[in-house]
């Protein structure tokens, strides 16, 4: 975890250092921070540090945002968004974002969280960003423009006895050298246009030129070009891209948080829809072509298409019908290191096809929506095995996964959730609810069921094992209590079960995780 935050902070340093000259600035930098000791592993912290920093670049104006915008806003909530809309309904719009601490719900707590993130504009300086579906203007784009390079070359020294240059045991036959390096174009005008081109060397990677072994320099490229307010297209990206709609069962992967201090809005995760991927984890995101269409005020749609080259260990078997040879890959590799002979083996080795959709509807406090997406495998997947745990792995040529998910506000109340099914029958479901009982007490609930057969592989989720979504049962309970302005207690507790085996679990398992923070500022 010390190696995360050291990359979230250099990260973080090479960003801060064009960002305004103000003292909330760096807040978001000590949330996410904060964030990362208690997170899962797997996060994808650098396309989460670059959605905070664009929402640091571009405040979200509380007088002109739609409530959509209000919402992807850290620490926002329906209720507070209802709150706010119900204050500038009776007053008019706000002249300070701290007239917002007369509104309530936005405790001292909550306006620190949102502080870097918010801003209210004179009536004269019309803000353009959100809510508003037209053709930007030549003058918006170049006004809005900012482009980035970062170069970043990293190797360990370490000299053996004899003065050689040690590398471990494992990787003395490896191709590369142990320079690990980055590079990044991007020329931002958000939100209308984003062009990037990323290139990644791990330690001991190769760095050649081989079209026919899909090698252009860097072991890993990824890029996108995408457009934003285009009329009724509200986002078009070709290229490199991820989608987080719902609780996500089927489209996610990665930008969220688990179990931690904040025991309440952890809980849901972060709806960002179509994002221009600019990460370099090699197996979070989609390449091709998609967009997202307003098709009227309350309904929009979301079409992808993707085609992937992914890692994958390739075994083969005599068929007892043909008596022929068939290949299949019997293990996905995720970590996207090629340094060996064996591990450049296996690069690129599986071609993985999608296409899929998401169908939202959205009216004041609430929103609904289904996904579907379908996946071809070439070779076909057989990640099944003798041993027992893995009786349940996904096994074919084709997966297809659907779901409904759903965020409703009603009162004070904020009912949220989705529910999804696999090509093998295999459903899961995850439904929360979040209520503040009292301007001093927060409550949160959560119960999950994931069966054994459930095959979702972009899925992330709030549970025990959250890129893991299949054979799952739990219930969670979160307390947050504000006695005074200064003091917060914060507790959860998680009960949790496993019905089926697990590595080195040779029987059905249960555990739970309690946490209990007191907090002064």
């Amino acid at each position: 975890m010390r190696r995360v935050i050291w990359f979230i902070s250099s990260l973080l340093y090479l960003s801060a250092q064009v960002l305004p000259d103000t003292i909330e600035a760096g807040r978001w930098e000590l949330q996410l921070e904060d964030q990362a000791e208690q997170a899962p592993e797997g996060i994808d912290w650098t396309q989460l540090a670059d959605i905070y920093e664009d929402l640091v670049r571009r405040p979200v104006d509380l007088n002109r945002a739609s409530d959509e915008a209000l919402l992807r806003v850290p620490g926002m909530t329906p209720q507070l968004v209802k709150a706010l809309r119900a204050h500038q309904a009776k007053y008019g719009p706000l002249l300070s974002i701290y007239e917002l601490q007369a509104i309530p719900g936005f405790t001292e707590a909550v306006f620190r969280t949102i502080r870097p993130y918010i801003t209210v504009r004179p009536a004269t300086q019309v803000d353009i960003g959100e809510g508003v579906r037209q053709f930007p203007r030549l003058s918006q784009v170049k006004e809005a423009a900012r482009f980035t390079f970062i170069q970043r070359a990293q190797r360990t020294w370490r000299a053996t006895q004899e003065g050689a240059i040690w590398r471990p045991e494992t990787l003395r036959n490896a191709v590369g050298d142990p320079y690990r390096l980055y590079t990044r174009l991007w020329l931002q005008a958000n939100p209308y246009l984003s062009i990037a081109l990323i290139g990644e060397k791990d330690q001991y990677e190769p760095l050649l030129w081989s079209p026919l072994q899909r090698y252009y320099g860097f072991d890993f490229l990824s890029g996108h070009v995408a457009f934003g307010q285009l009329g009724e297209v509200e986002r078009l990206i070709l290229g490199d891209y991820i989608l987080q709609v719902g609780q996500g069962l089927v489209f996610a992967r990665g930008l969220g948080f688990g179990k931690g201090g904040d025991p309440i809005l952890t809980l849901k995760q972060p709806s960002y829809g179509l994002v221009p991927y600019t990460s370099v984890n090699e197996y979070q995101f989609w390449r091709g072509v998609a967009t997202t269409l307003r098709l009227s005020e309350r309904w929009s749609l979301t079409g992808m298409l993707s085609r992937m080259h992914q890692s994958g260990t390739v075994g083969s078997t005599v068929s007892d019908t043909t008596e022929e040879a068939e290949t299949f890959v019997q293990a996905l590799i995720t970590d996207g290191l090629h340094r060996t002979p064996s591990e450049l083996a296996r690069r690129g080795t599986l071609r993985h096809d999608a296409a899929g959709g998401v169908l939202t509807w959205r009216k004041k406090w609430h929103t609904a929506g289904a996904t579907f997406l379908y996946q071809r495998f070439e070779p076909p997947l057989n990640l099944a095995g003798s041993q027992p745990y893995k009786y349940f792995g996904f096994v074919g040529g084709e997966n297809l996964v659907a779901s409904a998910f759903w965020d409703f506000t009603v009162g004070n109340l904020n009912l949220f959730g989705e529910a999804a099914q696999s090509r093998s029958g295999g459903r899961a479901i995850t439904a929360s609810v979040i209520a503040p009982l009292h301007p001093t007490l927060d409550i949160a609930l959560q119960v999950r069921h994931f069966d054994p057969n459930f095959h979702s592989f972009y899925a992330y989720t709030f549970a025990e094992r959250p890129f893991s979504i299949q054979n799952e049962q739990g219930i969670y309970l979160g307390v947050r209590v504000r006695p005074t302005s200064r003091w917060e207690i914060s507790a959860f507790h998680d009960l949790y079960r496993f019905p089926w085996y697990r590595y080195r679990a040779s029987a059905p398992t249960e555990g739970h995780e309690s946490l209990l923070q007191i907090t002064y500022t």
